[in-house]
């Protein structure tokens, strides 16, 4: 398995290589083994492992649940994008640590200093610059499918807490609150209330009077 200088060999040696001839195009080239892995479209490089991918799709499966199929796409996505974005990852932190050392021994300057050179140095600026776009086009597009599945499964959340029985108290409407009355009117409602409670309660009920 190649390490991770030898992964990014050519671009330290991208001047004496064949192919095209502007350094985007040498970057890009298919015997550049760096470039390869951050264009493949392959799920797995050499060194990667597809228990490691099951592992991250089974706990992005874990966190979202999803319960449609629409769902469960949009969980492969985030899958998928996270695995090649992580990919990049690795593959910019070999980038930056054999241009480190690379330049360290052309200029005697070590560390930070070094890798200051990627953007000051109209050649390498080319080449840092062309890195960061590959990662930052998987980070977005991570990002997206993220976005994707957790607006997909709010969406699910809402619609089933709509959809319950409106036999269900806790979703029933409140009564609707009575107007207020005066005092005085109270006093009339009590005094009526108990009138009505005598007439009713007597044993015996005159009729009126033929007239």
């Amino acid at each position: 398995m190649a390490s991770p200088a030898q992964m990014t060999a050519n671009l330290a040696n991208a001047d004496l290589s064949t192919g095209p001839s502007s350094e985007e195009g040498k970057f890009r080239s298919s015997h550049n083994a760096l470039t390869h892995g951050a264009t493949s479209r392959r799920l797995f490089l050499d060194d990667e492992r597809p228990e490691d991918l099951d592992r991250l799709r089974a706990s992005v499966i874990q966190h979202y649940r999803p319960e449609t199929e629409y769902e469960c796409m949009l969980t492969d996505a985030v899958v998928i994008t996270g695995w090649r974005y992580t990919r990049l990852l690795r593959i910019e932190n070999a980038f930056l640590a054999e241009r480190a050392e690379a330049l360290g021994e052309e200029t005697s300057l070590g560390g930070i200093d070094a890798l200051a050179l990627l953007f000051s140095d109209p050649v390498q600026a080319k080449k840092a610059s062309l890195m960061l776009r590959y990662v930052s086009s998987a980070q977005r597009l991570y990002a997206q499918a993220v976005a994707a599945i957790q607006k997909a499964v709010k969406q699910r959340q809402l619609d089933e807490g709509n959809s319950g029985s409106v036999c269900n108290p806790s979703q029933m409407p409140a009564p609707a609150a009575q107007p207020a009355i005066s005092r005085q009117e109270r006093r009339w409602n009590e005094r009526a209330e108990r009138k009505a409670a005598r007439k009713n309660s007597s044993p015996y009920t005159m009729s009126p009077a033929p007239g």
